[in-house]
């Protein structure tokens, strides 16, 4: 079984969680402490790491704001 990329790697970069496409391009977030990847052939489709009092994440879909289940966020 493989071992899970520790956060602070994922943050920096150094690694991509396991769920991240392998072909997606990565980038650290300007003004903040995290990395955001995101898909070539579709820039609106994205996954932002962030790391603050609680780390979190944002996934977007078709430049749709996904909630924790996936489903899109009205507005978001």
């Amino acid at each position: 079984m493989d071992e899970r990329p520790s956060l602070q790697d994922m943050l920096s970069g150094k690694a991509r969680p396991h769920h991240i496409p392998a072909n997606w391009l990565g980038e650290a977030i300007p003004d903040a402490d995290g990395y955001r990847w995101w898909d070539p052939e579709n820039a609106g489709n994205s996954v932002s790491l962030y790391n603050a009092d609680e780390s979190y994440v944002v996934v977007m879909a078709n430049g749709k704001l996904l909630d924790r289940n996936g489903n899109p966020i009205e507005n978001g």
